[in-house]
């Protein structure tokens, strides 16, 4: 489940208006989402979840690092603000929250393009927000008007009159006139035109059939709750071939899926965290396991020598004691050569003052 539709917003709104009257608790960011706890008399603590193309409620949050500035900000600006109001602005996926404390404000949050979460003043003047980039066509910047962006056809609050003009100006097929023209989106223009030849042009359509196709598109907007499951696509009402998800609120399947993947994100991060620290003693074990291999050999061979010694002890000792007289001497040369003559004996080193020994 990656967007909401406008329609999923549509029906979302009705289960979100328990927010009226909460007190925003605490805002936090979590890597790209945004979290706005609230506390609702009678209800408890509810996180507002807003990610890039969904928002959702839910008790679920990750354990929080240090808060980012947007997050500082808004804890700052709304802290202890009610809501008085939240409002589907137009048939588009933006939300407003009309907040209220010794002055008013609102909050505007965009579910499409990079997603944005927008503070304005009583006139709408741009207090604070997330993205300042360009989006929808339009300058996101602190201190100026903000304007959401309206869509020619309205669901809401469209006439028969202005249904006809959008068909009549397309010449793309009923489907896609549907999903884009009257912003339905491409799942909910294939439930309506069911029965429908929905590859025909759209400005063919006669006037009776531009009537009842319109009614039907408006039924969307008045189906009972039932949130249902269309592979990963998540929707608050039964459509063709969608699969009943045994829950009483769309929120609650919002949710539960998504928190289901946060888990296991949270799982997998943690799983590789972990793994990266398992890496790194392991490579730390092998290093040590490698100097023990070695101090081992060393005992060995030390400890072969030691018993090789032990046993030639006599003439060990004596070539300790006798060779260091002999060195120097004015014949020194000639007993060298004499005492090399002994087949134990490998090397003289007189400069280093080594005699290495074969007593093998």
């Amino acid at each position: 489940m990656k967007e909401l539709s406008a329609l999923d917003l549509y029906y979302l709104l009705t289960e979100m208006q328990i927010l009226v009257n909460g007190k925003i608790d605490q805002v936090y960011q979590q890597d790209e989402d945004v979290l706005i706890r609230f506390h609702v008399s009678g209800v408890g603590k509810k996180i507002l979840r807003i990610k890039k193309h969904l928002l959702y409620l839910t008790e679920f949050k990750e354990e929080q690092g240090t808060p980012t500035g947007l997050a500082l900000q808004l804890r700052k600006l709304l802290k202890n603000f009610r809501i008085r109001s939240l409002e589907q602005m137009g048939f588009e996926r933006v939300l407003r929250f009309e907040l209220e404390k010794d002055v008013k404000y609102n909050l505007y949050i965009e579910l499409f393009g990079s997603g944005n979460v927008i503070l304005v003043d009583t006139e709408d003047k741009i207090i604070s927000c997330r993205h300042t980039s360009v989006a929808g066509g339009r300058a996101i910047k602190r201190g100026e008007q903000y304007v959401f962006p309206k869509r020619e056809f309205d669901l809401l609050t469209a006439k028969l009159a202005d249904f006809k003009n959008i068909l009549k100006e397309s010449d793309e097929s009923l489907v896609k006139t549907l999903a884009r023209g009257c912003g339905i989106g491409g799942r909910y223009s294939e439930e309506v035109l069911l029965s429908w030849d929905k590859n025909a042009i759209a400005n063919t359509l006669n006037a009776k059939d531009s009537q009842r196709l319109f009614e039907e598109v408006q039924g969307l907007l008045h189906r009972d709750i039932v949130p249902s499951r269309v592979k990963s696509l998540l929707l608050p009402i039964e459509v063709d071939s969608s699969e009943p998800l045994g829950v009483d609120t769309y929120n609650e399947a919002l949710d539960t899926f998504l928190t289901q993947i946060l888990l296991e994100e949270q799982v997998k991060q943690q799983m590789s965290a972990y793994n990266r620290e398992k890496d790194k003693i392991d490579a730390i074990i092998s290093s040590q396991q490698k100097t023990v291999n070695r101090l081992e050999k060393m005992i060995l061979d030390n400890s072969s020598k030691g018993e090789l010694i032990y046993a030639n002890y006599a003439d060990v000792e004596k070539l300790v004691k006798t060779i260091p007289k002999l060195v120097g001497q004015d014949d020194w040369e000639e007993k060298k050569k004499k005492i090399l003559e002994n087949p134990k004996i490998a090397k003289i080193d007189e400069k280093n003052g080594m005699v290495v020994v074969d007593l093998e």
